[in-house]
């Protein structure tokens, strides 16, 4: 299929050569791709402030060949500002997109873990407990891999109640009220789970998310 078309998320984005970007989205059709977007660094290309992080983008692609895809067309229909407004929130975005992008394949159908990144940024959006949400994607982006059954066996007995980070959906987790220590203790607890999948400590963000070093994970 030459031509392409769907929304997706933009996950990471670098320079290439001196008027392009390669970005990474996670789509709603095609999974994770690698898209080229030629010449948006000219000063009369339109595009390059649509092509930014964490932005919800519909995009018409031309697939030239399995590993050039070029973006022709690009929408933007979310830009999820208050995200941008905020150290601590842009760095909860951040570490979603890294590990989204650690974890996912190119090229394979995502459509469920497109629909969990979009619903957690639009909840991280709305500025509530940042840390909760982080640790809930990752929960639920295991499970949804295949890589975790059940959360509440990873739980002691004081934690059990919160076994639902795995199952409820992020709106309402974000309106709950969470002790900060019990936050950050699920957050470590999340990311000894994702450690036993990939190296969690090549994930730039996760050292800004909390003052406890990764390295103490237990």
């Amino acid at each position: 299929m030459k031509h392409l078309a769907s929304r997706g998320i933009i996950l990471q984005k670098k320079d290439s050569f001196e008027q392009d970007r390669i970005i990474v989205a996670l789509t709603e059709r095609y999974g994770k791709l690698r898209l080229l977007a030629k010449g948006v660094k000219k000063i009369t290309s339109r595009r390059l402030s649509k092509l930014e992080l964490f932005n919800l983008c519909f995009f018409q692609i031309y697939n030239v060949r399995a590993d050039k895809k070029l973006i022709t067309q690009c929408e933007v229909e979310e830009t999820f500002v208050n995200i941008k407004k905020d150290l601590r929130i842009i760095t909860a975005a951040s570490y979603i997109a890294e590990i989204t992008d650690k974890f996912i394949l190119e090229n394979q159908p995502a459509d469920k873990i497109f629909l969990l990144l979009k619903k957690s940024l639009e909840t991280l959006n709305g500025g509530k407990n940042s840390l909760i949400i982080v640790t809930s994607y990752s929960i639920k982006l295991l499970t949804i891999l295949g890589y975790l059954s059940d959360f509440r066996k990873t739980l002691n007995e004081n934690q059990k109640k919160l076994a639902p980070l795995q199952t409820l959906p992020m709106e309402i987790l974000a309106s709950k009220k969470i002790p900060e220590k019990i936050q950050q203790e699920l957050l470590r607890k999340s990311q000894k789970l994702l450690s036993e999948h990939i190296a969690i400590e090549t994930i730039r963000s996760a050292k800004f998310l909390m003052p406890i070093p990764i390295c103490k994970l237990e």
